[in-house]
């Protein structure tokens, strides 16, 4: 091949190779890379967008898939993978949540409702006021299809502090997913990195309106009436509280100052002080059905009050409740701190303990057990029936079946026992702590207040297990055990009767 020729073939390569290159940038620099563009937005639904104090709701988190492919080669919708946490502020100023409103909602329980691919729904440690959770996905993620919505979670909350200013109580809540969670790839696709990242967010506004019946004193001091009832009052609905000369502007033909002035322009009349239809103004100093809030806590040692009984009743009703409340406490902290002292101190750490001394450490430990007990209580982590509920709970997961089997079960040992008893327990705390506060799904329906069932079958299991695998109690403890089942004492009434 002459040189005219050859420098003529790799010219033309050199051409062909600089065309391809050049071509190839060119689709390299699409407006979308790898022919498809990933987008989503979050939105949230709560069950109920106008609060009042103390109303639970649930915060149903979505997750909506707009990623499509780009031309080429179409501008069909396709599928996409949710990856990393999405965050949830429960409760902000605005939609961007650039400033916080911790404990306008606060969480009541577990979430619930968790979609596949989703591992927790928590709290964040790392906001101590309580004001964000974070759902966290799984490695294989949460998978939606094209255009398609997925509600990863439902958080129960609970409306505990109302938002003023602005007047009618305006905040929003927001969840926005990590920069490069959401993940979309080309449908169909010709290489497996025709793949892109994105992210969504979306909030919902939520109102926490000062209104006749939420059991808030009317911050503007106006008497208002409102048509229909429990509604935002406006302005033409509203009259001042006080007059210019700084009486009280108080309506009803039983108002010893002349009428009220300043009445509603929109022709609306203030209600005789005698009319029995519940709650027509705010703030007049009568309070109606509607406008009485009043907490659980109090209801018992309030009543005689509302009923309009003498104020010693009132007495004589919280001096009960504290004497049940006391006679139940004393006797579980005398039994719990004389347990410890003679069974766990005296038979195992100094058996040679005097009986002063074994006292001594008997009122240390009931010191401690109350203020623990005390601790603990503040923390409000359930209400009182709850409470109830857990520490029966607590005792069936680690003493049930140790109870049960060590008297109807010759073969039961002390290996046995104490493998029941500390398995058991720790096995339905976790449960709680799992259900309760991480997030977890309850398995068959066994909520928080319930999770005794999950520790006692553990209890059971364990005891069962380690009692064949160990040797056998001597003859002298299985007779006591068949002695404990048998009745004794003097027989009252014969079989005749």
């Amino acid at each position: 091949m002459t040189g005219s020729r050859l420098w003529g073939y790799w010219s033309g390569k050199a051409l062909a190779m600089g065309l391809g290159v050049l071509f190839g940038g060119m689709v390299l620099v699409a407006p979308a890379h790898a022919g498809v563009q990933t987008s989503g937005s979050n939105s949230i639904l709560p069950s109920d967008s106008t609060l009042v104090i103390d109303q639970n709701i649930t915060l149903a988190v979505r997750i909506t898939n707009t990623s499509s492919n780009t031309n080429p080669p179409n501008e069909d919708s396709v599928p996409a993978v949710l990856h990393g946490t999405t965050k949830v502020f429960l409760a902000c100023t605005d939609s961007t949540c650039a400033v916080p409103l911790p404990n306008t909602l606060v969480v009541t329980g577990a979430c619930t409702d968790l979609a596949t691919g989703v591992a927790s729904c928590a709290l964040d440690a790392g906001d101590p006021t309580g004001n964000t959770v974070l759902i966290t996905m799984t490695a294989g993620g949460v998978a939606i299809g094209a255009d398609g919505t997925v509600t990863l979670a439902r958080i129960p909350v609970q409306a505990t502090t109302p938002v003023n200013p602005p007047a009618n109580g305006q905040f929003n809540t927001r969840a926005e997913t990590g920069p490069n969670d959401l993940r979309a790839c080309q449908v169909p696709g010709v290489d497996p990195d025709d793949c892109t990242t994105g992210s969504g967010q979306g909030s919902a506004v939520l109102f926490f309106p000062v209104v006749c019946g939420d059991g808030i004193v009317n911050q503007a001091f106006e008497t208002c009436d409102t048509n229909p009832l429990n509604q935002v009052p406006v302005g033409d609905e509203c009259c001042p509280a006080i007059r210019v000369g700084g009486s009280p502007n108080i309506c009803g033909s039983d108002n010893p100052n002349p009428p009220q002035v300043g009445c509603p322009a929109n022709g609306q009349t203030c209600r005789d002080t005698g009319n029995e239809n519940p709650c027509t103004i705010c703030g007049d100093g009568i309070v109606q059905v509607n406008e009485f809030f009043m907490r659980g806590d109090i209801v018992v040692l309030a009543t005689p009050e509302i009923a309009g009984l003498p104020y010693v009743i009132s007495g004589l009703v919280a001096a009960g409740g504290m004497a049940a409340a006391m006679s139940t406490a004393d006797g579980l902290l005398l039994a719990i701190a004389n347990a410890l002292s003679h069974d766990l101190y005296y038979k195992m750490i100094d058996p040679k303990a005097d009986v002063r001394h074994r006292l001594i450490v008997a009122r240390v430990l009931l010191v401690l057990i109350g203020a623990a007990g005390a601790a603990v209580a503040s923390l409000r982590l359930t209400g009182i029936l709850g409470a109830v509920a857990w520490a029966f709970d607590f005792a069936m997961s680690g003493l049930f079946f140790p109870l049960v089997l060590g008297v109807w079960w010759k073969r039961a040992n002390r290996a046995g026992a104490i493998a029941g008893m500390v398995i058991g327990l720790g096995v339905g705390t976790w449960y709680l702590y799992m259900v309760y506060a991480g997030g977890m799904k309850p398995w068959w329906g066994i909520d928080h207040l319930r999770f005794g069932i999950i520790g006692a079958l553990a209890s059971l299991v364990s005891m069962v297990v380690v009692t064949l695998l160990t040797p056998a109690p001597d003859k002298e403890t299985q007779d006591m055990v068949d002695e404990v089942r048998i009745p004794k004492g003097q027989t009252i009434l014969g079989s005749a009767h």
